[in-house]
């Protein structure tokens, strides 16, 4: 029994597999099915999820006398309200507490992580005895943070900028450019990465490979 359901499990994600690579011809009527097959199960199971969460953090909590919780569930009761005309102002006091909190949130942790930890990490040793490696590596992370970002600055030349700003503002579009394509290649090596593993995985199906 455990073999056929895994050999029906195999021969669906395979199906499932062609049927969306098939778009690459053109759109048709077995990419759709997939299409709608991915998106149904995907809302299907986030309902289930989102019903594990309620009993989890709503309902288990009233029942232990934790009857605060009520008040988040209020707030989140009230973007319902949306739905009608004569009520949909409710939803205000909803969205009001959500962009606040998040605001707030957000003001107390972006500076920190962004910009502060970045700041930090780029404090590196420019000189690193007997590694000329990490020596090379830290300066090139330094100085091209520092060009980079006095590209920004320094967008727009002034009529009489120096040789030095003129090199400086190269060297960070340079840098820029660079991490630019590094970034890119990395995404499509991604991608290229998991049709590698679909076609492995079709090929292992039918016993190709």
């Amino acid at each position: 029994m455990v073999d056929l359901v895994s050999s029906a499990g195999t021969v669906t994600a395979v199906l499932l597999t062609i049927f969306v690579y098939s778009y690459l011809i053109k759109d048709n009527p077995l990419y759709r099915f997939a299409e709608h097959t991915t998106i149904g199960f995907g809302a299907a199971y986030s309902i289930v999820v989102a019903k594990d969460r309620i009993i989890d953090l709503v309902w288990k909590p009233l029942l232990a006398g934790k009857y605060v919780i009520i008040i988040p569930v209020l707030a989140g009761i009230l973007f319902y309200t949306r739905m009608s005309r004569k009520y949909a102002w409710l939803s205000r006091y909803a969205f009001a507490i959500l962009i606040g909190v998040t605001s707030g949130y957000t003001v107390r942790v972006i500076p920190v992580s962004e910009f502060v930890v970045q700041i930090q990490a780029t404090m590196l040793p420019l000189i690193v005895p007997g590694d000329i490696v990490t020596t090379l590596s830290n300066v090139i992370l330094v100085t091209g943070s520092f060009a980079a970002f006095f590209f920004f600055i320094m967008s727009r030349l002034p009529a009489r900028a120096t040789p030095l700003v003129q090199g400086v503002r190269n060297y960070g579009r340079w840098i820029i450019m660079i991490a630019m394509g590094s970034q890119y290649g990395n995404t499509v090596f991604a991608r290229l990465a998991y049709i590698i593993g679909r076609m492995a995985f079709i090929l292992g199906a039918l016993g190709i490979v």
